[in-house]
């Protein structure tokens, strides 16, 4: 039941886990085009885009080209959802690209010290 459903996600030692051990399955249902999980992949995207709008609303970059860097499993795994946020980005009149980034930790440091950039593969590889 739901009831049964939540307490054992909520009771869990890790809810957020828990709670992300089932994109797998909801990410396969959207692109078998599940009504409900292409709803949550909605919904997700919308989610997404809208925090992406706020924050470039905050720096000045409504009216500007952008890039923008997406990472985690469920983007780096779902072109579905990748597809989803890009229209609803568009919907919202923001003009960037976006960039699926699997190790976000090399932009990070590359960023963060230039004297990186031309080393951190080979250590992070290590």
């Amino acid at each position: 039941t739901v009831t049964e459903l939540t307490r054992a996600v909520y009771g869990s030692a890790d809810p957020r886990h828990t709670i992300a051990a089932f994109t797998p399955i909801v990410a396969s249902a959207a692109e078998r085009g599940d009504a409900v999980a292409c709803e949550i992949f909605a919904d997700a995207a919308a989610s997404l885009a809208e925090l992406t709008a706020r924050t470039a609303a905050a720096v000045g970059l409504t009216d500007a080209n952008f890039s923008l860097a997406v990472s985690g499993g469920v983007l780096i795994n779902s072109t579905r959802l990748q597809q989803l946020l890009q229209a609803e980005l568009a919907k919202r009149g923001l003009n960037c690209a976006v960039n699926v980034v699997s190790e976000p930790l090399v932009g990070c440091i590359r960023l963060a010290h230039p004297k990186f950039a031309d080393t951190l593969v080979e250590w992070h590889s290590v």
